[in-house]
């Protein structure tokens, strides 16, 4: 067992996962957790170092750790600490992404144990559905339809074992019943339309939304939004990077960049910046009150 862990992942649901996973290894510690929104490093240094009356040991969780802007002063004690450790307590470090500029956050990965950020899903979801009959194709049905947002996955999961309660079974048609879609799952829907020029469902999706509320602008920014990252993972995929460095490149969920470049395969770059260009054009005409955004779109959708 190490003294000092640490904990990067910008996703929630990976973060408390991989973190109830580790303490619940810690039978014997008391396990006591500081934010770093309204906790200083002294405070939680001094609680480290001080004598522990009622356990043997503790295990000192730090989430939103500061490190990115950790002071001089503040980094010179933590680093005493990483060399010199209590032997009594754990401290781990949580922070959503370190900035790898700083020096100081060489030496606090050297002086450090990674903490596990990798979650099977599938067996999570598996797990949780150990009373229920779930095929493995309908997990992946469920992952998928969820974008592969594992908080979405498992809140969703809630949901159908609570509608599936009496026959005990989930099926990928309970999923299309049940689960909630998002603004950005029928965005995906109707960027797919545009890209295989269906302007009939394009326009229907494109309404269908609007009288569920939709905000046609939020609908042009997220559509213009999705080609421009379909071009980006072309461009990044023909300079010969890796899907795992696509995504650390563009600053999104893997997932993400499987799906573009999924999509984009059967297109060219010209097609791609023509259409990123005919919204964009769309974009400054109704900024520029030449034409409204509701009334541009529907041109756009005819002119597939």
């Amino acid at each position: 067992m190490e003294s000092v862990y640490l904990l990067e992942t910008d996703d929630d649901f990976v973060r408390q996962e991989s973190l109830n996973r580790f303490l619940s290894s810690l039978n014997q510690y008391e396990i006591v957790k500081y934010d770093g929104e309204d906790t200083s490093w002294q405070r939680v240094l001094e609680d480290l170092n001080t004598y522990n009356f009622l356990v043997e040991h503790k295990c000192i969780v730090f989430e939103n750790a500061p490190v990115n802007t950790i002071s001089d002063a503040d980094w010179k004690s933590l680093e005493q600490y990483l060399n010199h450790p209590s032997t009594d307590n754990i401290l781990v470090l949580v922070v959503t992404k370190l900035d790898k500029r700083k020096k100081s956050n060489d030496v606090l990965v050297k002086l450090t144990k990674a903490l596990a950020t990798k979650i099977d899903i599938q067996d999570l979801v598996r797990k949780s559905c150990e009373e229920y009959q779930i095929t493995p194709r309908t997990i992946s049905y469920l992952i998928d339809y969820c974008l592969d947002d594992n908080e979405k996955i498992m809140t969703e999961l809630e949901k159908l074992k609570l509608y599936c309660y009496d026959s005990k079974e989930i099926t990928t048609n309970d999923i299309d019943e049940i689960v909630t879609k998002s603004l950005d799952d029928d965005i995906f829907t109707l960027v797919d339309a545009i890209m295989t020029n269906k302007k009939a469902k394009a326009i229907e999706l494109y309404q269908d939304m609007l009288l569920h509320g939709g905000d046609a602008k939020q609908i042009l920014s997220l559509v213009a939004n999705q080609f421009t990252l379909y071009y980006q993972t072309r461009v990044l995929r023909q300079d010969g990077y890796s899907s795992p460095d696509i995504a650390k490149e563009l600053g999104i969920h893997p997932y993400r960049v499987q799906l573009a470049l999924e999509k984009t395969y059967r297109y060219t770059d010209s097609e791609l910046l023509k259409k990123i260009s005919k919204l964009a054009e769309l974009d400054y005409e109704s900024k520029i009150g030449k034409q409204n955004v509701e009334d541009g779109f529907l041109l756009f959708f005819l002119a597939l």
